[in-house]
């Protein structure tokens, strides 16, 4: 056997590989050696491969070219004592890239360019161009490869590290020859850069899981999720978690949807126990889920059929509630069945769950969340279980995702320099200009520049702005009226205007009692104005003993005071005997929840009228959806002119 270096053996079998002449540049990069030393090369190989009557060829403007031998590659590759043995991939430059890699994005390590040379057998200079190399593979991901007098590091938030890590995944694919199916295999390749044993795992469960529905998932966007949940668990075990992100309202609402896939998912994956995800870690696992268009599925066709009724009830009441028609929207569809299935075995099982967005979603979201809890409430009797405010917020998500599906939502963002004080003035004023389906949300000069802009529909700033590619409107810290026409202006210029609803109080008019229309009340608090209402109820019999700690338990639940200046108090249906519509106005504005109302209006409704249910939220929703509108139907009248207008018999 004749002694030769490694790197000289890795020179024969590139050479024995080889087809015809190549430069010798060719042979210097992919090993990472000068011109000087591949000939030095050269010349020790051929002296032992003379007595062999093998010889590397050399012909000026063509490059160098094993001869040809009656020897096979095996047989002379044995001569040096490596027949039929792997190459040591980690000293070819790719292959010592992704180890460098490995050492860098997957487990943060500090290295120092001795270290590397040491370790892979090549100069510095090969060390700096494999670093470079790497660089230029992560380029756009915000992480980068920083060097000092300590060393060398990948700097970068945990996301942006992720997302690099993802990059170079895909670089390694790329230069694989495997065919694109990756529902069923990745390439050898990768798994020198990231475990299989991850990545089978995460694979495997997304194709066997019943809930986990992937069939509409195409090759590419399974492959990119096995990829992004590998990369994260990779790092858990690691010990590294997700940064906060300052995402938009209506983007965490989002990530929700497939809040309890990704639980499931976690259990599935049996981390180590030391292992533990954060808020921050769950919210990113949703965010991955939902990006690439996951969605939770029943396959058991017995459950679906049993509660078929049911869910497509509740979606009908709440279409006819928000006039918007959700009917058929076959996602939505799936999306409520399977979350009232799961609901239903928590409840059974008295398992709680936590919406971290809880009062979020109550605040921004009020009018939805409290028509959700109005239609649940009309089902919790019949399905025997009993609703927190966490399992509503969650149920509405779904009918929020359908109404961004379908109605053109405007995204509006209200810029002030903290996104405290006086921009909830600004915020409350401006609503009732918008949409009830448009999503407005308060956020700081600092945030707004932090934050992708790309899905918002509008800006509106009370201090200038550096330019933006959005639209945007100034106006006062105190909003003015003149303020207010503008931003009108602006949003029917950009949008659309709505078409006003003049069509009758159908099923108002059915409830409503002039005796129960309070106008111009002097009431100090909240307390008292529930109190006075309930004793005019239980005075006239129209409600039970329970009544009003029936409005206070539905309290607790979340809000039911809106933007628009009124509160809409509804008590659960089994404590009402008749279904009444009370009113009440303020003469001084008092503060409900989070905001100050000067309307009361308590929904009553028997639970046998339920069936009627749709058609009182829906009403009521279109005198509440607006400022101008409470002002139309109600400030502007007297009891019989209520009474009149929204349908009621007034009495001669």
């Amino acid at each position: 056997m004749h002694e030769i270096s490694k790197r000289q053996h890795k020179l024969l079998r590139l050479l024995l590989e080889q087809k015809g002449f190549l430069p010798v540049n060719h042979f210097s990069k992919i090993l990472s050696i000068s011109g000087r030393t591949l000939y030095k090369d050269i010349d020790e190989l051929n002296k032992a491969l003379k007595k062999r009557k093998i010889e590397i060829l050399k012909r000026q403007g063509k490059g160098i070219f094993l001869s040809k031998s009656d020897l096979s590659n095996d047989e002379i590759l044995k001569i040096f004592g490596e027949a039929s043995t792997q190459i040591d991939f980690n000293q070819l430059p790719l292959e010592r890239q992704i180890k460098m890699a490995e050492y860098l994005l997957l487990r943060n390590k500090k290295v120092s360019y001795q270290l590397l040379s040491d370790e892979f057998l090549v100069s510095r200079t090969s060390i700096s161009n494999d670093l470079d190399q790497i660089q230029t593979v992560i380029e756009g991901c915000s992480a980068t490869i920083r060097s000092d007098n300590n060393g060398t590091k990948v700097d970068g938030n945990e996301s942006e590290i992720q997302k690099a890590i993802k990059q170079y995944a895909y670089f390694i694919i790329d230069k694989s020859d495997l065919t694109n199916s990756y529902r069923v295999q990745f390439p050898s390749l990768l798994f020198s850069f990231l475990p299989k044993d991850i990545i089978k795992k995460v694979s495997g469960l997304l194709q066997t899981n019943d809930h986990f529905n992937i069939d509409k998932l195409s090759d590419d966007h399974f492959q990119s999720l096995v990829l992004s949940i590998s990369i994260f668990v990779l790092r858990l075990q690691e010990g590294f978690h997700i940064e906060h992100q300052d995402n938009f309202l209506f983007e965490n609402v989002e990530s929700l949807k497939t809040f309890f896939l990704a639980n499931e998912l976690v259990e599935n994956l049996e981390l180590d126990n030391s292992i533990k995800l954060d808020s921050n870690d769950f919210e990113y696992l949703n965010r991955q889920l939902v990006a690439h268009g996951f969605e939770p599925r029943l396959r058991d066709l017995a459950i679906q059929k049993e509660y078929d009724a049911v869910v497509r009830k509740m979606i009908q009441e709440m279409s006819d509630s928000i006039q918007v028609d959700l009917t058929r929207d076959e996602k939505l569809y799936m999306n409520i069945l399977y979350h009232l299935v799961s609901m239903i075995y928590r409840s059974k099982l008295n398992v709680p769950v936590n919406n971290p967005l809880l009062e979020e979603i109550k605040r921004e979201y009020s009018v939805l969340y409290s028509t959700t809890w109005l239609i649940l409430a009309g089902i919790e009797k019949e399905l025997d279980i009993r609703l927190t405010d966490d399992e509503v917020a969650f149920m509405m998500i779904h009918f929020q995702g359908a109404i961004d599906r379908l109605s053109a939502n405007r995204k509006i963002l209200i810029v002030c320099p903290t996104g405290i004080g006086t921009s909830e003035l600004i915020a409350n004023r401006l609503k009732r200009v918008f949409s009830p389906q448009d999503i407005v949300e308060v956020v700081s000069l600092r945030t707004l520049y932090k934050r992708d802009l790309n899905k918002i529909d509008l800006v509106i700033s009370s201090v200038q702005l550096e330019k933006i590619d959005v639209p945007v409107t100034y106006v006062s810290p105190l909003m003015s009226k003149q303020d207010l026409k503008k931003v009108s202006a602006t949003y029917l210029d950009l949008f659309y205007e709505e078409e006003v609803n003049d069509q009758p109080f159908e099923h108002l008019g059915k409830i409503i009692d002039s005796d129960l229309i309070f106008l111009n009340e002097t009431v100090a608090t909240k307390e008292q104005c529930i109190k006075r209402i309930t004793q005019k109820l239980l005075q006239n019999d129209f409600v039970t003993d329970s009544f009003e700690q029936a409005i206070w338990d539905r309290e607790k639940l979340g809000v039911t005071d809106l933007p628009t200046g009124a509160a809409i108090p509804h008590p659960s249906p089994s404590t009402v005997k008749e279904s009444k519509l009370v009113i009440m106005t303020l003469v001084k504005p008092i503060r409900w929840n989070f905001r100050m109302i000067n309307t009361v209006l308590m929904i009553c409704v028997a639970e046998k009228d339920l069936k009627h249910i749709k058609g009182i939220l829906s009403e009521i929703y279109r005198i509440v959806e607006t400022k101008k509108n409470i002002d139309r139907f109600i400030f502007s009248k007297d009891e019989e002119e209520i009474v009149k207008v929204l349908g009621g018999q007034t009495i001669d």
